[in-house]
Formats: C-alpha cells, sequence, structure tokens
C-alpha cells in the first residue's frame, strides 16, 4: 500500500498551491502511475476511483452554487388557470385555481438555462392503477436531483385510461418542477398572502392515494371537496381534514360489511 501512498502523494504535488486534487491533476497522476509498471490493478483502481469521486463532488459543488443563485431569481408563479366544476341540480358552479404548465415553462425557462440547467420527466405505471411521475433537475456539470409522486389515475368527466393517464402525468410535471425547484404557486388575487404556506409532503399524497385507491374514491371529487386543484396542493392545516375524510369512509364501509 506504500506506493498508492506515494503516488497519492504525487497528486498532491500536482494539485493547486492549497493543497487539494482536483480531477485534471488526478488525471496526470493517473496518466503517471498508467506507466509505472509497478503499479498493479488494484492501485489503479483506487486512483480511477479517487478520480470518480472528485468529479462527483465538483459536480455536486457546481450544481449547489448554481442552484443556490437560482433561487435568489425565481418569481412566485400565478395560478391563471381555472378548473370550472359546474353546480348541482344546475345551479351556479365553482372554480378552482390552478399553476398552467405554460405560466410555469415561461417563468423558470431562461432562469434555468441561464444557469445550466435543465428538467427531464418520467411517468412510469406502478401496475396499481396509478402513475408513478418523477422529475429530475440535470445539471451541466453532470449532477442531478430527482423527485417523484404517485397519482391515482382520474377518470372523472368520462376520461379514458389514456386521458387520465395524460392528465395525472401532467399533474406529476407541473408538481414535481414544484418539489425540484421550491416554486411558489399563489393565486392572482392573494397578494402573495398564501406565499408561506406549507404544503403536504410526497409521502403524505402516497398515503392519501393509497387510501382513495382502497375506497374507490374519485379524485376530482375530493380535490373539489378540499377546493385543491390536485392532492399536492393540499396544505399541511388541511392534510388532518383530507385523511379524516377517507378514514370515516372506510370506517362505514367496514361498518356495513
Amino acid at each position: 500500500m506504500a506506493e498508492t501512498a506515494d503516488l497519492i502523494e504525487a497528486g498532491r504535488d500536482l494539485a493547486p498551491a492549497e493543497g487539494r486534487a482536483t480531477p485534471a491533476t488526478m488525471l496526470a497522476l493517473i496518466a503517471r502511475a498508467a506507466t509505472d509498471p509497478a503499479v498493479d490493478v488494484a492501485k489503479m483502481e483506487a486512483l480511477l476511483r479517487m478520480q470518480r469521486e472528485l468529479e462527483a463532488d465538483q459536480a455536486r459543488a457546481a450544481f449547489n452554487a448554481a442552484y443556490a443563485r437560482l433561487q435568489a431569481r425565481l418569481p412566485r408563479i400565478t395560478r391563471r388557470g381555472k378548473i370550472a366544476y359546474p353546480g348541482k341540480s344546475g345551479g351556479k358552479g365553482s372554480s378552482i385555481p390552478f399553476a398552467r404548465w405554460e405560466d410555469i415553462d415561461a417563468a423558470i425557462r431562461p432562469l434555468l438555462i441561464a444557469e445550466g440547467f435543465s428538467l427531464i420527466f418520467d411517468s412510469p405505471s406502478g401496475g396499481d392503477g396509478r402513475l408513478l411521475c418523477s422529475g429530475t433537475l440535470l445539471h451541466v456539470d453532470g449532477h442531478s436531483r430527482s423527485a417523484s409522486i404517485p397519482l391515482p389515475l382520474d377518470t372523472s368527466g368520462g376520461k379514458n385510461n389514456l386521458q387520465a393517464g395524460g392528465s395525472a402525468a401532467s399533474y406529476g410535471q407541473r408538481y414535481t418542477t414544484r418539489m425540484l425547484l421550491n416554486l411558489v404557486f399563489e393565486g392572482e388575487d392573494d397578494d402573495g398572502a398564501k406565499g408561506g404556506a406549507e404544503y403536504i409532503s410526497a409521502e403524505q399524497v402516497k398515503e392519501l392515494s393509497d387510501l382513495m385507491r382502497e375506497l374507490a374514491v374519485n379524485l376530482d371529487d375530493f380535490c373539489r371537496t378540499l377546493n385543491v386543484e390536485a392532492l399536492p396542493d393540499i396544505q399541511q392545516a388541511a392534510y388532518p381534514v383530507a385523511i379524516n375524510l377517507l378514514m370515516a369512509r372506510k370506517a362505514r364501509r367496514e361498518g356495513q360489511s
């Protein structure tokens, strides 16, 4: 192991004045070691592992620095969309505001590009009537961060499975973006009053989603009852109400069986 230690010391000699090895100095060290017949495969693997770790640390540091700059510039996103609900027996209906993806994209895309970020999304089926919607924030230097949220397929309003999947994927795209970027959505007329609101976690969304699937609860009706567009829009203060509604329904069903 002495030879490996000697090689690492040699890497420090190649490093900048502060004495920290960098990916560039490690590459020079690896190139030097490759010409030394005394350096066996195990030692080369150790050096290559150190190289990968240094590159990962550097990418993570670049991501964090860019993310901090981005956070200082991200605006609040106004909920300009409206989901209209008809009233019962022809009565007056209601509407729930939501943040449209085109508004979110217009607000964040120039800022993401300026800092070397991009977003990608995926919505694989969970095979249990839900989609696991995931988003990944990529940085040009190689580091990334991901978030995911399970959502039930919403077949309300006569939607077929394909339309329900598209609706759930659209929810997932918006809400994983909110989680990744710490976005604040606010109504057009609340003057930012809800900016400090705390929303339920992905685990709480999953818990509600699981109960709704078990009890065959309609997503659209449930969200309308709570006056939200989607499950991730439920605030922490309203979570006990949401879970109690479902547990009360479960108790009634079990009492009838």
